[in-house]
């Protein structure tokens, strides 16, 4: 077993210029990917979309007595399939640049993807609607830049034509609408370039050595 150690520190210091050399061109080659290829910016916060709605029921109207759910019909499958199928006639709005297989699910999955990405918030005859996006499922933020006003209408629309056709001569109010977009911070380019540059000096490093060894310890058998 001495023996061996001796054989693998001897093998190693001999070909320590070799190891440094395999450390260095590794330390190269992840820097340059990372200066090149990597985006030096940082998503926190996640994206909201909401709307405020006012609901006024005509207290004279024949349906004056029947009590609606109207969190839940907002949040129901026929509301939530209508948004998902106006949304995806539109041109240029594209559900994959939020969900990688939008296209694979069916529309049962993609109905259930977006009620649980969507709530709504009663707080007497005023409901708030949600739709939120964490920002690990930020695929595209630009897209969502350039479309969550298309995202905000489409919402709106059907929430309100649902309401009024759940309960005729009912007035619904948009009381206001908010967009919340995560917020992009800046990461030091040098900082991350110096930590990237140790590691691949030490991958390449401890990858030389394990060569260095395995060909010392053939040798050694061999003879």
């Amino acid at each position: 077993m001495d023996e061996r150690y001796r054989l693998i520190k001897n093998v190693i210091i001999k070909k320590i210029g070799y190891i440094l050399l395999c450390g260095i061109i590794c330390a190269g080659l992840l820097l340059i990917e990372k200066a090149f290829f990597t985006d030096f910016h940082v998503q926190t916060g996640n994206f909201k979309a909401e709307i405020v709605l006012s609901v006024h029921e005509d207290p004279k109207a024949a349906s004056a007595k029947q009590v609606i759910n109207y969190p839940a019909l907002i949040h129901g499958n026929v509301n939530i399939g209508a948004v998902i199928k106006e949304l995806e006639k539109m041109p240029h709005f594209d559900f994959t640049k939020m969900v990688y297989n939008w296209k694979r699910l069916n529309d049962q999955d993609k109905i259930k993807w977006l009620q649980d990405h969507t709530g709504v918030y009663p707080n007497g005859n005023v409901y708030t609607v949600v739709f939120s996006l964490d920002k690990k499922e930020l695929i595209d933020l630009e897209f969502l830049k350039q479309n969550a006003n298309r995202i905000i209408k489409t919402f709106t629309d059907y929430n309100v034509d649902c309401i009024q056709k759940a309960k005729p001569n009912t007035v619904v109010t948009v009381i206001g609408t908010q967009l919340l977009y995560p917020k992009e911070v800046d990461v030091k380019k040098r900082d991350t370039l110096f930590k990237y540059g140790i590691i691949g000096f030490i991958l390449g490093a401890v990858l030389a050595s394990l060569v260095v060894m395995v060909h010392g310890l053939r040798r050694y058998h061999n003879d």
